[in-house]
C-alpha cells in the first residue's frame, strides 16, 4: 500500500516510519503544500494527515484534496494530540477523513486501521473493477442490439421490396393468363367462323 504521511514533526514522520516501513511504500511532507502536491504525483493510497500544521492544517488540507478529482478518493487518517476534542474528530469526518488516530500514536491502532484501510482500498478497486467490467459488457450488448436493430431494419427494407416484386409477378402472371385466355377465346372465335364459312 502506497502511504504518504504528513506532519510537521520529523520525529513524529520516523516513529510512523519505524512502524510502517517493510509492509508499505511510504514517502513523507513536512507540511501541508509539499503534501498536496506529493499526493497530486504520487496517488497514494492512504495518507496519514496531521491535524495541527503551520500555514495549512490538516482541514485545509483535505479540504483541497477532496476539490481534486486526481486526489478526492485518497484515504485519509487525521493524526492529532487532542484526543479529548470531540469536535475536531467530528469536523475530520465530516469532512470525509476515513480516520481518526490520536497522539502518543499507539502501533498496535495504527496497524490495524492502516489495515482497515487496506482492506477497504481492495474492496473499492475491486468493485471499481466489476462496474468497469459490467459497463463494458453492457456497451457490447448496447452495440449488439443497435446492430441486430439496424439488421432487423435491413431485413425489413428487403422483405418490403420482395413483397413488391412478388405483387409486380402477380400482376404480370395475371397479365399473361389474361392475354392466354384472350388467345384462346380468339382462337375459338375463328374456328367457329371457320366452321360457319367454309372455303369453297
Amino acid at each position: 500500500m502506497k502511504i504518504l504521511i504528513v506532519d510537521d514533526k520529523e520525529d513524529n514522520i520516523e516513529l510512523l516510519r519505524q512502524i510502517l516501513e517493510g509492509e508499505h511504500e511510504l514517502s513523507s511532507a513536512g507540511n501541508g503544500i509539499e503534501g498536496i502536491r506529493l499526493a497530486k504525483k504520487e496517488h497514494p493510497d492512504l495518507i496519514l494527515l496531521d491535524v495541527m500544521m503551520p500555514e495549512l492544517d490538516g482541514y485545509a488540507v483535505l479540504e483541497q484534496l477532496k476539490k481534486e478529482k486526481l486526489t478526492d478518493e485518497i484515504l485519509v487518517i487525521f493524526l492529532s494530540a487532542r484526543y479529548k476534542d470531540t469536535d475536531r474528530i467530528v469536523k475530520g469526518l465530516e469532512m470525509g477523513a476515513f480516520d481518526y488516530l490520536t497522539k502518543p500514536i499507539d502501533e498496535e491502532i495504527l496497524l490495524a486501521k492502516v489495515g482497515v484501510a487496506s482492506r477497504f482500498k481492495q474492496a473499492k478497486d475491486e468493485v471499481k473493477s466489476q462496474k468497469a467490467a459490467l459497463e463494458e459488457k453492457i456497451n457490447e450488448l448496447i452495440t449488439t442490439q443497435e446492430a441486430l436493430s439496424e439488421l432487423n431494419l435491413t431485413l425489413d427494407q428487403q422483405n418490403r421490396e420482395l413483397e413488391e416484386k412478388n405483387r409486380e409477378l402477380e400482376r404480370f402472371n395475371k397479365l399473361f393468363v389474361d392475354r392466354e385466355l384472350r388467345m384462346r377465346e380468339l382462337k375459338a372465335q375463328v374456328k367457329r367462323l371457320e366452321k360457319e364459312n367454309p372455303l369453297a
